[in-house]
């Protein structure tokens, strides 16, 4: 494979971010990772959830009089940081889910696709997108003209990447290069996992995927319109999946953030994004990842329909005893509040939360040995219409995000969900899975976050 020169390629990147942001009226120098804090090694009393970072929407603004109103606040995520935006961050209310075929043979047709890709995350995160013409009237405008002419000073846009097992090797065939620096648990989705329905399913992995989110689809759309636009020649889209949510606000820690299609609150007794020590030994890879692979996480992503006209039909109490938990307060059946814990132990034959309920399956709670397993999950809606047979097509895109794909996603749904004797003898698999099944998705490893303005993402594993 031919060498490329690490000088080069970042100089290159420097002047195509140069040239990029050069039209831009807001500089990216005020905003601020606050994802720092999830740094291998740092302190776990440093704030770990990254928020939108509010500044002034321009220098030139006057001061509010009897007839000026106020500047609106920027609401803009940051890009530069230890961790990508999209893991950690506040999730906003709409997504789009997009994998990526890499056309190019050669190793620097991908360095120069990332270089590319991270330029455009960098410029539109930051609010820039695009002027109206192009410096030569022949060309296509920059800007697609879709949200206005005017800096995005709101949205939270964030835009994360992942990579997928196909980039490294294909068919066998090392692509690029790059077989020897695979993350050790990538792999593809498995495609015999207990209830999945992947066979002919063309919503399957990708060589690259990214996960595009604001608070309004339009946002989401321009962006991947601007990708496409500008690697053209460079991707072939394999998958794209919109979604959607409505998050709660002001919510405590251990509540839930969200309800699912089937009216039950979702994300209850997630993960603790402000606990750096939990995020580094559950999240962030470490020292069991080749360098290149340290501080970033996997991230499971299923594509779940639901059978919701089937679910309609269930009284209350068959519902609640599927998930574990009462519908309206979310609390585990038997208990009274949202963040109060099952005792299982004095539960043992599931007379009050059934063995082959939701949470029981998903979460036995078996001290350190589950404990390992938990993983921070993010989750949006998403509708499809009808299918041929005038059924919703609708359901939920599950996200898990863990430090080891097969030890903690795929060992619970293996070992937990879908084995019939646990948690005892004949206990059968969860009772959801009447309701729901898997139609696609993928694994992927979502790399490290960029820290300077000359680098690119995964460039440490692209340059060495």
């Amino acid at each position: 494979m031919p060498e490329i020169s690490r000088r080069a390629a970042l100089k290159a990147l420097g002047l195509a971010t140069a040239s990029a942001v050069a039209g831009g009226a807001v500089a990216t120098a005020a905003f601020h990772s606050q994802e720092q804090a999830q740094a291998p090694g740092a302190s776990p009393t440093a704030p770990a959830q990254a928020t939108a970072t509010a500044v002034p929407a321009a220098t030139a603004t006057p001061q509010p009089t009897a007839t000026t109103a106020p500047a609106p606040a920027v609401e803009l995520f940051p890009f530069e940081g230890i961790h990508q935006a999209g893991v950690i961050t506040d999730p906003p209310q709409a997504v789009l889910m997009v994998a990526l075929q890499v056309l190019g043979e050669k190793p620097d047709d991908l360095v120069k696709l990332m270089q590319i890709l991270t330029a455009r995350t960098r410029e539109m995160m930051a609010g820039q997108i695009g002027v109206a013409s192009a410096e030569d009237e022949r060309f296509p405008p920059h800007n697609t003209g879709d949200l206005g002419y005017d800096p995005l000073t709101e949205g939270r846009l964030s835009i994360m990447l992942g990579l997928g097992s196909s980039l490294f090797t294909l068919d066998g065939k090392d692509r690029f290069g790059l077989a020897s620096k695979k993350p050790i648990a990538l792999k593809p989705m498995p495609r015999d996992l207990v209830g999945d329905r992947l066979a002919g399913s063309t919503m399957l992995d990708g060589d690259i995927f990214l996960q595009i989110s604001s608070d309004h689809p339009l946002v989401n759309m321009h962006a991947f319109r601007d990708i496409l636009k500008n690697t053209k020649g460079m991707v072939s889209p394999v998958w794209v999946q919109p979604g959607f949510q409505r998050y709660f606000q002001n919510t405590q820690p251990g509540e839930a953030k969200a309800r699912g299609l089937l009216g039950f609150k979702d994300g209850t007794a997630n993960l603790d994004t402000k606990d750096a020590d939990l995020m580094a030994k559950l999240v962030w890879t470490g020292s069991e990842e080749p360098t290149w692979a340290q501080g970033g996480t996997y991230v499971a992503v299923r594509i779940i329909r639901e059978q919701i006209e089937r679910w309609d039909r269930l009284n209350l109490s068959q519902q609640e005893a599927s998930i574990g938990r009462v519908k309206t307060t979310g609390a585990v059946l038997g208990n009274t509040t949202e963040t109060a814990l099952p005792s299982y132990a004095d539960d043992p034959d599931g007379k009050i939360v059934p063995l082959n309920s939701h949470i029981r399956k998903a979460n036995p709670r078996l001290g350190e040995e589950s404990d390992k397993r938990r993983m921070l999950r993010r989750g949006f809606l998403y509708d499809n219409g009808i299918d041929k047979s005038g059924l919703l097509d609708a359901g939920f895109l599950f996200q898990g995000f863990c430090r080891n794909i097969e030890e903690q996603f795929e060992f619970v749904k293996r070992n937990y969900m879908s084995n019939r004797h646990f948690p005892k003898q004949n206990t059968g698999v969860q009772d959801l899975d009447e309701y729901i099944f898997c139609i696609g998705g993928g694994y992927f490893f979502v790399p490290a976050g960029v820290k300077k303005e000359d680098r690119f993402v995964a460039d440490t594993l692209l340059l060495g």
